[in-house]
């Protein structure tokens, strides 16, 4: 989180809509309902992806199985109001707030496997950045659109 600038709970306040990649959305449990009905497009891990227990070890999750089953409660929470999509490999966190317009940003979260500096926060405006920006927001639209996605269903417990 960035606090200097509020940090991701302003920024998803401020917002009027989010697109998300994330690991497992765990954290999403903090988020109030208002900024749960923001998030209209998400990217999870595929809890069925057999790179998810090496990533998992590497991040320091403890347990595979709090993983998965974090990324079906996520998935089964905004299946309601949002787009909800699992991809098949390795990504950064993403947030992109207000994507298409001029008040855009996006947050990008990068591990880094050290003990002193592990996940590193990037935060890019549209209006500062366009470039930038445009990179991170393209990014998450060609893994929108991959051939490595898949929509949960019903019997994936979701």
């Amino acid at each position: 989180m960035n606090e200097k600038r509020g940090g991701t709970f302003k920024e998803l306040d401020e917002s009027k809509e989010i697109w998300a990649c994330w690991h497992a959305g765990t954290n999403t449990e903090n988020f109030t309902k208002d900024q749960r009905k923001k998030i209209k497009r998400l990217i999870l891990r595929n809890p069925n992806n057999v790179e998810l227990a090496t990533h998992a070890e590497m991040w320091g999750w403890d347990n595979l199985n709090d993983v998965v089953s974090d990324i079906k409660h996520t998935s089964r929470t905004f299946k309601k109001t949002a787009e909800v999509k699992w991809f098949n490999g390795s990504f950064p966190s993403i947030t992109i707030g207000n994507p298409n317009t001029n008040n855009a940003w996006a947050r990008v979260e990068v591990f880094f496997y050290s003990e002193s500096a592990k996940w590193q926060n990037y935060l890019v405006y549209y209006r500062d950045n366009k470039e930038a920006y445009n990179t991170i927001k393209n990014s998450f639209d060609n893994m929108w659109n991959s051939k490595f996605i898949s929509v949960p269903e019903a019997t994936e417990g979701v």
